[in-house]
């Protein structure tokens, strides 16, 4: 006491041991003897002279308070001081008459600080929370008088798989009091393990991919169950994200062991349980996507099968499994003898041996025993399968959500800028289809113009261009309006682009040229053959048009002979086809995607590819186009150019679902 500073009087020491008898107990729940704790001597009042005297024992050993955790993940997202406020619990659950109000139970402040920046990296690093809840539906073979452990199967911060295993499950029946989360079992039974996180109270967030009667999650009613309630964190460096994020998008699930034993008793198969779960995370690879909460059901352990599913390469209860080894057929031991007496064996003995190891050759090979496969475990009330409740959560997605504009941009330099080409590239027969077009528009359009100069005439038959129906008065009609010179334009227009296009000419054009005078008369013949069949067809008597029966597009008649073409074995004639399709056809986007399906059935992926790019660059919204795009990216193993075909497609057709079912496929 003499060691004590002076600001600290003897009354005030007597108040602090009044405060801590009443807290201990508060906290240990019987009546602590004021007599072993007094002041070590006596001391004047300051209310009074009247004087006390006391001995000076103290306590013989420390007295346990209470417990508390301290939570750093704040560490780990970034911050390098943070203070938290951590309420100290008793060891020991206490009764009703026992309770006390929280405002009165001890609290600790405490402030952790790092000093230093870039002790941990931030770029490309993520926290892992495993949340194991409760299994339902449990068999007959479950008692509570049983050991249950869960481990499941997740990378650690230095990339390396490892195996997190929970202890303790405990027997429940009944509404579960404590909505909080609690860490994992440690060495000291009585530290408490509430964490600060409550349990969800919904179902509604639960991906039931089983279809489960998610009723009992959330009443629970008399039903038993295996409760755990316990979160795992695995704090994830740039490798090891990575890894998972790798997983995930090869599998698409991760393992869950289930090991139920009974204790004191040998954890062989007469004596435990083993059982394994595939949880489904494909949601953890939707774009925002950080939390997935989902019902397992539960099955026998089957090495081969997890395996294949989840990629799991070792159980941690069962390491030594090893299905499909059997052993080898077991030698005699005289041949490994007969090693060492090979110098001094005869040729006879020589010729025997050789002999011997040909016949063991001709032995059959041994028999491989396939383990068989795995059970589905069912409760024993209604026959509901038993499944558990897993939560996965990350710090931040596996993929980050994207703006539409970033996925535009993407898409737009994905292709490339539509190149100048000419707008009058078209084949020989489009030229002089367009032709007779032409004739055909320029016959209809010069009688109506004919109708209107008669009216005129008889309006008034003393005008400037005759007072009768001449060739060169309806001329002169024509030029005066202006109509004569549009004639002219549009007529040499469709002949210039008919004459190109059939009658390419590449020598010297010289008018004495014998050859040349012979390919102007050629021409000329041509055309004006055209052009006279065109007139007949639209005449009947006089110059009235004749009505023409309604056929089908010649567009549509063309991919109607390719496809027969393509399907009797011609594939340079319906390759002809469909490129005529292309250049005729309105609709570019449509004639290339189907000049792509039809080089994707001939198996030319190389120009199925390419046109299937026109196709895009004639239309970038068109969805058939950008769903094959997307398929012959993955082929070519271009996995984010054709994500970004997908969620354009989507994007532009939400309600297109043949296409959504095609992109989740």
């Amino acid at each position: 006491m003499d060691q004590l500073p002076a600001r600290l009087s003897q009354d005030a020491l007597a108040t602090s041991s009044e405060t801590t008898i009443n807290l201990i107990e508060v906290f240990a729940k019987r009546t602590f003897d004021r007599s072993a704790f007094v002041t070590p001597e006596c001391y004047q009042s300051p209310r009074g002279s009247k004087s006390e005297k006391s001995e000076t024992p103290f306590p013989a050993g420390p007295i346990l308070l209470g417990s508390a955790q301290l939570d750093f993940l704040p560490l780990f997202q970034g911050r390098e001081i943070f203070t938290q406020s951590l309420l100290i619990h008793k060891s020991e659950q206490p009764y009703d008459d026992d309770m006390v109000p929280v405002n009165l139970m001890p609290c600790l402040m405490v402030e952790v600080n790092i000093e230093g920046d870039g002790w941990l990296p931030r770029k490309y690093t993520n926290i892992l929370s495993v949340t194991i809840e409760s299994i339902y539906n449990l068999p007959n073979v479950m008692s509570a008088d049983m050991d249950y452990s869960v481990s499941v199967n997740i990378p650690n911060a230095h990339s390396e798989q490892e195996h997190v295993v929970i202890h303790g499950g405990t027997w429940k029946t009944g509404t579960n009091m404590c909505n909080m989360k609690l860490w994992p079992k440690g060495h000291d039974p009585e530290v408490n393990r509430e964490t600060c996180y409550r349990m969800a109270d919904t179902v509604d967030t639960i991906h039931n991919k089983i279809n489960a009667n998610l009723e009992k999650v959330a009443n629970p009613g008399s039903d038993p169950r295996v409760e755990f309630n316990v979160i795992k964190r695995n704090y994830l460096m740039e490798q090891a994200s990575r890894l998972f994020r790798k997983n995930l998008k090869d599998y698409r699930h991760l393992p869950l062991e289930v090991f139920i034993s009974r204790p004191g008793m040998p954890k062989d198969a007469a004596n435990s349980l083993h059982l394994m779960a595939n949880v489904d995370l494909s949601t953890l690879l939707y774009p925002g996507v950080s939390r997935c909460r989902a019902s397992c059901g539960l099955r026998t352990f089957h090495k081969k099968e997890i395996l294949q599913r989840t990629g799991l390469q070792s159980s941690y209860f069962a390491p030594d499994v090893n299905v499909g080894k059997c052993a080898t057929p077991v030698v005699d031991k005289k041949g490994g003898k007969a090693k060492d007496d090979k110098s001094k064996a005869s040729k006879s003995d020589k010729g025997a041996s050789s002999k011997v190891q040909d016949l063991k050759q001709l032995l059959p090979s041994p028999v491989v025993v396939e383990e068989p496969p795995s059970v589905l475990v069912y409760g024993n009330q209604q026959g509901e399968r038993t499944f558990i409740v897993v939560e996965i959560e990350l710090q931040k997605p596996l993929e980050m959500q994207r703006p539409i504009e970033d996925l535009t941009v993407d898409l737009i330099n994905l292709l490339p800028p539509r190149p100048m080409l000419s707008k009058h590239v078209i084949s020989a027969r489009l030229a002089v289809k367009q032709y007779r077009d032409g004739i055909k528009q320029l016959t209809e359009d010069i009688l109506s113009q004919h109708d209107k100069f008669l009216v005129d005439m008889a309006a008034c038959p003393c005008v400037q261009f005759g007072i009768r129906d001449t060739k060169n008065a309806f001329l002169t009609f024509l030029q005066k309006n202006g109509i004569y010179q549009t004639y002219l334009s549009s007529f040499t227009k469709i002949a210039c682009v008919a004459i190109k296009e059939k009658f390419p000419y590449v020598e010297e054009t010289n008018p004495n040229n014998k050859d040349y005078q012979n390919y102007i008369g050629e021409v000329f013949s041509s055309l004006t053959k055209e052009s006279h069949d065109m007139i007949n067809l639209l005449s009947k008597s006089g110059v009235e048009p004749k009505a023409t029966t309604i056929m089908p597009k010649e567009e549509d008649l063309f991919l109607l002979y390719g496809e027969e073409a393509c399907e009797i074995g011609a594939i340079l004639l319906a390759d002809r086809y469909f490129l005529e399709r292309v250049c005729q056809a309105k609709k570019k986007a449509t004639s290339w995607f189907d000049y792509a399906v039809f080089y994707l059935k001939t198996g030319d992926e190389e120009k199925a590819f390419e046109c299937v790019r026109r196709s895009l660059l004639e239309n970038e919204k068109f969805k058939y186009s950008l769903l094959m795009f997307a398929l012959l990216l993955c082929g070519r193993n271009k996995k984010e150019e054709a994500e970004t075909c997908f969620l354009t497609a989507m994007f532009f057709h939400p309600t297109w679902l043949e296409g959504k079912y095609k992109i989740y496929e």
